[in-house]
C-alpha cells in the first residue's frame, strides 16, 4: 500500500515555544507534569463508527479491545459520553470547536465550510507553540471543510484517495474505481505507519497529534485472522462487503447472518486495537508515554437494525449517539477510574485545554469534564443532539438526561419519549401525555432557542460558498451511505 502524505502547511510557527513553557499548572488529581512547566503532549484518536458497548472495557463479552482496555486501566473512562449527532462531518466539527452542530454550521453536505472566525482545538495548540499534525482517513475530514486549520501538517492517509492533493481545498475528481475502493480499502497500515514515523521526529518539541481512524467504518471486511476471530464456524453468504447497498443486509435478515455481520464489525475493532497496541509500544520506546495526554473517542456509533436501520446518519438512538471517551496521563489522571456522569463531545475542547493549561476558547458551549474526573461536583448536563440531512430527508432533535430521552421529529412534528432507567434500549416509548414529556420538550425548545440566539450573535464571515462536490465525489459519498439518490 502506498503511503499518501500530503502536507498542508509548511510554514514554521510564529508563536515562540517559550509561551508554552510558561503554562499555568493544573492541580489536584490533574496535577502538572515534572519538571514543573514542561508542556504535556497530546495524542487524540477518533475512531470512526465505534460503539462503546462493543469494547471490552465497556463490558462487552467479546475481547475486542485489549489495548484500549489497557489505556482505560491506566486512566479515566467515561461510561456515558455522547456525540452531537450520528455522522462524521458535524460530529468532528463539534469535537474541534466545542460548538453544537447548528452553531458551528457544518452539518450537511451543501453548507459552507467552517467559518473563518471560529477557533479550532488545533489552532489553540498551535497558538501555544505546539507542533501540530493531523492524519486523516475519511473523506469528511477533508481540508475543504476547514479541518486542517491549526495543523502545521495535515496528512492524507486515505488509501482510496491517494492521488488527491490535499493542498487543493476543493474536492477533485477521483479514479473510476474510487467507489469500490472506498468500501474495501484498509487504511490502518498507512495511518499508523505515518503517525509513528512522525512521532519519531518529535522527541524534543511538545506536540498535538490527531488521528482519524477509518477502518472500523463499514464495509466490515477485517483481514485474517480477524475475519474469523469471533465467528469461525459461519458458512453463510454474508461477507460484510457493500454494507450500505447490499440487498442481503436488511431488517428481516436471518439472525445467524446478522450475528456474523456483527462479528465482522467486532473483527474490525479488534484489528484496529492491535494497531493501537503497536503505537503505544512505540510511544513507550520513544519515551513519550509519561508526558502525553491520550484521548480516545469516536464520532458516532453504528446501527444493526435495533430500530430498523443499518449504518448511521438516520436516527439519534443510543446505538449511534453514545460514544467512548478514555483519557490517560500517567501520574496526573486517576488510574482505573470510571465516571458515570454524562459527558458530551462538545466538552472535549474545554476538557483538553484545561488539562494542558491552555487559555480557554471563550466561544465554546461545552464545559470541562475535569471536575467530573476529580469528583468535585455533580454535572450531568443534558445532552442535546441534532441531525439534519437533506438527502434522506431527516431532521431530528434530541435531549438526553440520565432519566429520560426525548427525540423530536421536525418533519413529522412528533416526538418519542423514553425512560432511560427502565428502558435503556429505547423500545417502549412513553405515552405522549406522560408527565415527563412537557418539561423535556420545554427544555429542548429552550435550548434550540438559545442556540439560535447564539448563532446570530457570533461574528460571521459573509460570502462563504458551499463546499463544492463534483459528480464523482457525490457518487463516492453515496457509496459510503452518506448521501441518498
Amino acid at each position: 500500500m502506498h503511503r499518501a502524505r500530503y502536507q498542508i502547511i509548511k510554514a514554521r510557527k510564529q508563536v515562540a515555544l517559550a509561551l508554552a513553557l510558561t503554562l499555568i499548572l493544573v492541580t489536584s488529581t490533574c496535577s502538572p507534569p515534572e519538571p514543573a512547566g514542561k508542556p504535556v503532549n497530546v495524542l487524540m484518536i477518533s475512531f470512526d463508527t465505534l460503539r462503546p458497548d462493543h469494547l471490552s472495557c465497556y463490558g462487552y463479552t467479546r475481547q475486542t479491545s485489549p489495548n484500549l482496555d489497557a489505556i482505560a486501566q491506566r486512566g479515566v473512562l467515561f461510561e456515558n459520553f455522547y456525540s452531537s449527532t450520528s455522522w462524521t462531518l458535524p460530529a468532528h466539527m463539534a469535537m474541534f470547536t466545542g460548538l453544537p452542530d447548528s452553531v458551528h454550521g457544518v452539518y450537511d453536505n451543501d453548507v459552507p465550510a467552517l467559518d473563518p472566525n471560529r477557533t479550532t482545538l488545533a489552532q489553540q495548540f498551535q497558538a501555544a507553540g505546539y507542533t501540530t499534525a493531523g492524519f486523516v482517513t475519511g473523506p469528511y475530514l477533508h481540508p475543504a471543510f476547514g479541518f486542517d486549520r491549526g495543523f502545521d501538517e495535515y496528512f492524507n492517509c486515505m488509501a482510496y484517495m491517494e492521488t488527491q492533493d490535499f493542498r487543493d481545498r476543493r474536492f477533485r475528481r477521483f479514479s473510476n474505481n474510487t467507489h469500490a475502493e472506498s468500501h474495501r480499502a484498509a487504511t490502518n497500515p498507512t495511518l499508523f505507519s505515518a503517525a509513528t514515523n512522525w512521532l519519531q521526529q518529535q522527541r524534543t518539541e511538545p506536540f498535538f497529534l490527531f488521528m482519524h481512524v477509518w477502518d472500523v467504518h463499514y464495509d466490515f471486511t477485517p483481514p485474517p485472522p480477524f475475519d474469523r476471530k469471533f465467528d469461525p464456524d459461519y458458512s453463510g453468504v454474508i461477507t460484510g462487503m457493500n454494507f450500505a447497498s447490499s440487498p442481503d443486509i436488511h431488517p428481516a435478515m436471518a439472525k445467524r447472518d446478522l450475528d456474523h455481520l456483527i462479528a465482522l464489525y467486532d473483527g474490525e475493532i479488534a484489528c484496529t486495537d492491535e494497531f493501537v497496541g503497536k503505537l503505544m509500544s512505540q510511544m513507550d520506546r520513544l519515551g513519550l508515554t509519561e508526558n502525553t495526554l491520550i484521548v480516545i473517542t469516536a464520532d458516532h456509533g453504528e446501527e444493526f437494525f435495533e430500530h430498523g436501520r443499518k449504518g448511521h446518519q438516520w436516527t439519534l438512538f443510543e446505538e449511534v449517539l453514545r460514544i467512548p471517551l478514555i483519557l490517560s496521563w500517567p501520574g496526573h489522571l486517576p488510574q482505573g477510574k470510571r465516571v458515570t456522569e454524562q459527558g458530551r463531545i462538545i466538552d472535549l475542547v474545554a476538557t483538553i485545554t484545561e488539562l494542558c493549561s491552555l487559555p480557554p476558547n471563550t466561544e465554546t458551549i461545552g464545559t470541562s469534564l475535569v471536575a467530573a474526573i476529580e469528583g468535585t461536583g455533580a454535572r450531568n448536563l443534558p445532552v442535546y443532539a441534532e441531525l439534519d440531512v437533506a438527502d434522506h430527508p431527516v431532521s431530528l432533535r434530541a435531549i438526553r438526561t440520565p432519566e429520560y430521552k426525548l427525540i423530536w421529529d421536525n418533519l413529522g412534528q412528533r416526538f418519542k419519549l423514553f425512560d432511560m432507567q427502565l428502558d435503556p434500549q429505547e423500545t417502549n416509548p412513553l405515552p405522549t401525555e406522560s408527565i415527563h414529556a412537557a418539561p423535556a420538550f420545554a427544555s429542548l425548545q429552550d435550548w434550540m432557542g438559545r442556540m439560535k440566539e447564539l448563532t446570530a450573535t457570533l461574528p460571521r464571515h459573509t460570502g462563504r460558498a458551499p463546499v463544492d462536490l463534483d459528480d464523482q465525489t457525490l457518487q463516492q459519498l453515496k457509496g459510503l451511505g452518506y448521501i441518498s439518490d
